[in-house]
């Protein structure tokens, strides 16, 4: 996932984890087993500024990540 696509989907780490980074910026959040990102897309508010991804998602090793929710406009 990158920072500035179009947001409408929330995925969930099952095994691992995943690291987001803004762009710009040196800091680094961990997202482990049982957590989520891309919850930016459940907010409808949002919409109005595009509803675009807020950092990169990166890979750290080996992970699995749950089948996305997709949310829908509207």
């Amino acid at each position: 996932m990158r920072q500035g696509e179009v947001a409408d989907s929330v995925f969930f780490v099952r095994k691992g984890r995943v690291l987001c980074q803004r762009r710009g910026s040196e800091d680094v959040f961990p997202v482990g087993e049982g957590e989520c990102f891309g919850e930016s897309a459940l907010y409808a508010d949002l919409q109005e500024d595009g509803h675009f991804r807020k950092a990169d998602v990166l890979s750290d090793g080996e992970h699995m990540i749950h089948d996305h929710v997709h949310v829908a406009a509207g």
